[in-house]
């Protein structure tokens, strides 16, 4: 199974700490389940409702993917040939 997509401000839009909070519950469980798999809405930051992974300045917010190594794992570095 694949969680369809999930996501959301994570603490710096209207919902401020609630969202952290959702996000890092849901995580939790996904985890509680044995459920690694799922999409991130979104990746740019202009998703109304979410904002993304890359924040206004088009940086990687660390936070939310620190939230996604939780449940993701690290990935493997790039193999060289």
């Amino acid at each position: 199974m694949v969680i369809g997509e999930f996501g959301g401000y994570y603490g710096t839009g209207p919902t401020g700490q609630m969202d952290v909070t959702w996000q890092n519950a849901f995580v939790q469980y996904l985890q509680g389940k044995g459920l690694r798999n799922s999409f991130y809405w979104c990746y740019t930051p202009n998703s109304g409702g979410t904002g993304g992974i890359l924040d206004d300045n088009l940086n990687v917010r660390q936070d939310k993917m620190a939230l996604l190594r939780t449940l993701w794992g690290t990935p493997a570095p790039a193999c060289r040939q």
